[in-house]
């Protein structure tokens, strides 16, 4: 049996603009919210659902220093894939000396979303490292991951299904909370891939460039709802949301619908169970009424606004026609049923101006998304804005591949700003949405109240027999992060809302219980000492975890084992599933 070792690139990881870029809470949908801010951890999903869909004894190795992935390699294998993004091309280069040095015999593949930026090198680089990763790696994945690696493996028949059992968990917690957690939300959710590209074309998307504008399906919606059930029964039939990872899943009712009616039908766990996020936009999500949604599974929706300016964003940047009345609506809708809502919008297009882009920050905070993504327009190499914006002699020519991300000086000469200015509106929109909407988690509990309202007086049994109660559930659980929310109010005007929102509450499930106010009198010291800790000089450490490694080996069984750090001890066997009053131990 071949052996394989997969990896990301190595740590430890500096910061940018204050922010660990591998969070994605910290870096992007909570950022700016002072002692609220919530941490999280997200796999690097593609490496595990590649070693648990191959024939062949792998290891993943995820966040390695360079001394582990040298140590590794000597172990022997027949094949080394390395995650690409192009932040971190300089360490792929050194991982590819190092492989050709200790381990020549080693197969080396490379993977991930930055080989797209390998073909056309920004101004500010060399145009060397990217020269030397095509030259020697001895394979370039463009497509689809794990049927890339079964071919490359002789593993037929590589189209078979591809399974998402053993994935470690999303991780999402408030930091010192451990003794929380009965009321906090949960710290562990799944992630499942359904579908790669978008055919949508958007000009500065990678996902659409690199699928060349197509979407392919990797799991059917049967496929997709046997995954939902698995992650229920890893959180000992806990409420799950699941992460399901599709550029725009709402664009396929049939798909959609499928699922919802699979989820309805289930009596194991039903909706009351059963959710998940997904991504989508305007159109898409316009094809449903907001009780069809809930029906359907979903629980919160990413949706790209990106400007509401629409006549101008739909001529010069091809972004499909939607009103500013369409959003608004949607998003009301989104409110009043308790449809979690991600939004994110972009700053510097060509049509902003420093008076005009003000007024779209404005109209985008006063959306009052639950959470957010601000970023600047990217002409990342590869996609069809970079193409246009080197055409017309734009592309920044300092750019380097440092800036493909979304903590950049600019990657094009922006019409109305100079280079760096548009840092100032991106500092001051995350001031505006923290100072008028308040901490995420606040926004969140909010929309559940909001949810369990519109669904307990539904005429729909579904949503009256079985999401009113998933609401419920809810509610009850995060009541007591409201107190923090008003004392700590970042503003007297979200304050006033929280003492709104309390009341809503008291009038729904009454008065709360003596173990909510003794929960919700232990949050309020924890994000005191917050607080206090934020006034306190910031060191600016790089994210540097431990080392996890996971070893599969197909001819043992399908559950890994796990070793997390550096220490002595021997792997475990990876803990899949848990009774419902535990955590779920990922890497």
């Amino acid at each position: 049996m071949k052996r394989v070792l997969l990896t990301n690139p190595y740590g430890p990881y500096d910061l940018e603009w204050g922010s660990n870029q591998y969070d994605i809470l910290e870096s992007r949908l909570q950022r700016g919210q002072g002692p609220f801010s919530l941490k999280s951890y997200t796999p690097t999903l593609a490496l595990f659902l590649i070693a648990e869909n191959i024939n062949a004894e792998t290891t993943v190795m995820e966040f390695p220093h360079i001394e582990d992935f040298e140590e590794e390699l000597k172990k022997g294998y027949d094949f080394v894939g390395i995650q690409l993004i192009a932040l971190t091309i300089h360490k792929v280069v050194r991982m590819i000396k190092i492989a050709r040095e200790v381990a020549p015999q080693t197969k080396i593949v490379i993977g991930g979303y930055g080989v797209l930026n390998l073909d056309d090198p920004p101004p500010g680089e060399s145009g060397d490292e990217a020269q030397y990763i095509l030259n020697e790696a001895d394979y370039i994945c463009r497509e689809e991951g794990v049927r890339f690696m079964r071919k490359l493996l002789g593993d037929e028949p590589a189209d078979r299904p591809i399974t998402q059992k053993y994935l470690p968990m999303n991780e999402i917690y408030f930091p010192g909370s451990e003794d929380f957690t009965t009321y906090a939300p949960k710290p562990m959710s799944g992630m499942a891939l359904v579908a790669l590209g978008c055919p949508n074309g958007c000009e500065f998307c990678c996902t659409s460039a690199m699928f060349k504008k197509q979407k392919f399906y990797v799991a059917t919606p049967e496929e997709t709802f046997e995954t939902l059930k698995h992650f229920c029964r890893r959180g000992g039939g806990r409420a799950t949301t699941v992460t399901l990872m599709d550029e725009d899943l709402l664009l396929n009712p049939d798909y959609v619908r499928r699922l919802g009616k699979l989820i309805q039908e289930d009596k194991e766990f039903g909706l009351r169970k059963l959710s998940y996020f997904c991504f989508g936009d305007i159109r898409s999500l316009t094809q449903y009424s907001m009780e069809e949604l809930l029906e359907c599974g979903v629980d919160s929706v990413w949706v790209g606004v990106e400007s509401s300016i629409n006549d101008v964003i739909t001529s010069e940047h091809h972004i499909e026609k939607r009103t500013c009345d369409d959003i608004k609506s949607t998003f009301r809708a989104m409110d009043e049923y308790g449809v979690g809502i991600t939004a994110s919008t972009v700053l510097g297009w060509d049509f902003h101006t420093p008076d005009n882009i003000v007024e779209d920050i404005d109209f985008f905070v006063d959306l009052k998304p639950s959470a957010y993504q601000m970023t600047f327009l990217t002409a990342c190499p590869g996609t069809e804005l970079y193409r246009r914006m080197k055409e017309a002699g734009r592309i920044n020519p300092k750019m380097t591949y440092h800036d493909v991300q979304q903590c950049n000086a600019g990657t094009f000469i922006p019409k109305n700003f100079g280079v760096g200015e548009l840092k100032h509106y991106f500092d001051l929109a995350h001031k505006k949405l923290y100072e008028s909407n308040g901490p995420g988690i606040f926004r969140t509990f909010q929309l559940c109240l909001n949810g369990y309202e519109t669904c307990s007086k539904s005429r729909r049994p579904l949503l009256k027999e079985q999401k009113a109660q998933f609401f419920a559930e809810r509610c009850q659980r995060a009541y007591p992060l409201l107190e923090a929310c008003a004392k700590f109010a970042p503003s007297e005007t979200v304050r006033e809302r929280v003492r709104q929102t309390d009341e809503k509450y008291r009038q729904l499930f009454g008065e709360p219980t003596e173990e909510q106010k003794l929960f919700s009198m232990g949050f309020c010291q924890l994000v005191e000492q917050r607080v206090e800790k934020m006034k306190e000089s910031s060191t600016d450490s790089p994210y540097d975890p431990p080392v996890c490694r996971m070893f599969y080996n197909p001819a043992k069984g399908p559950i890994p084992l796990v070793k997390k750090g550096r220490g002595p001890e021997e792997p475990v066997s990876f803990k899949a599933f848990e009774d419902a009053d535990a955590s779920v131990s990922s890497c």
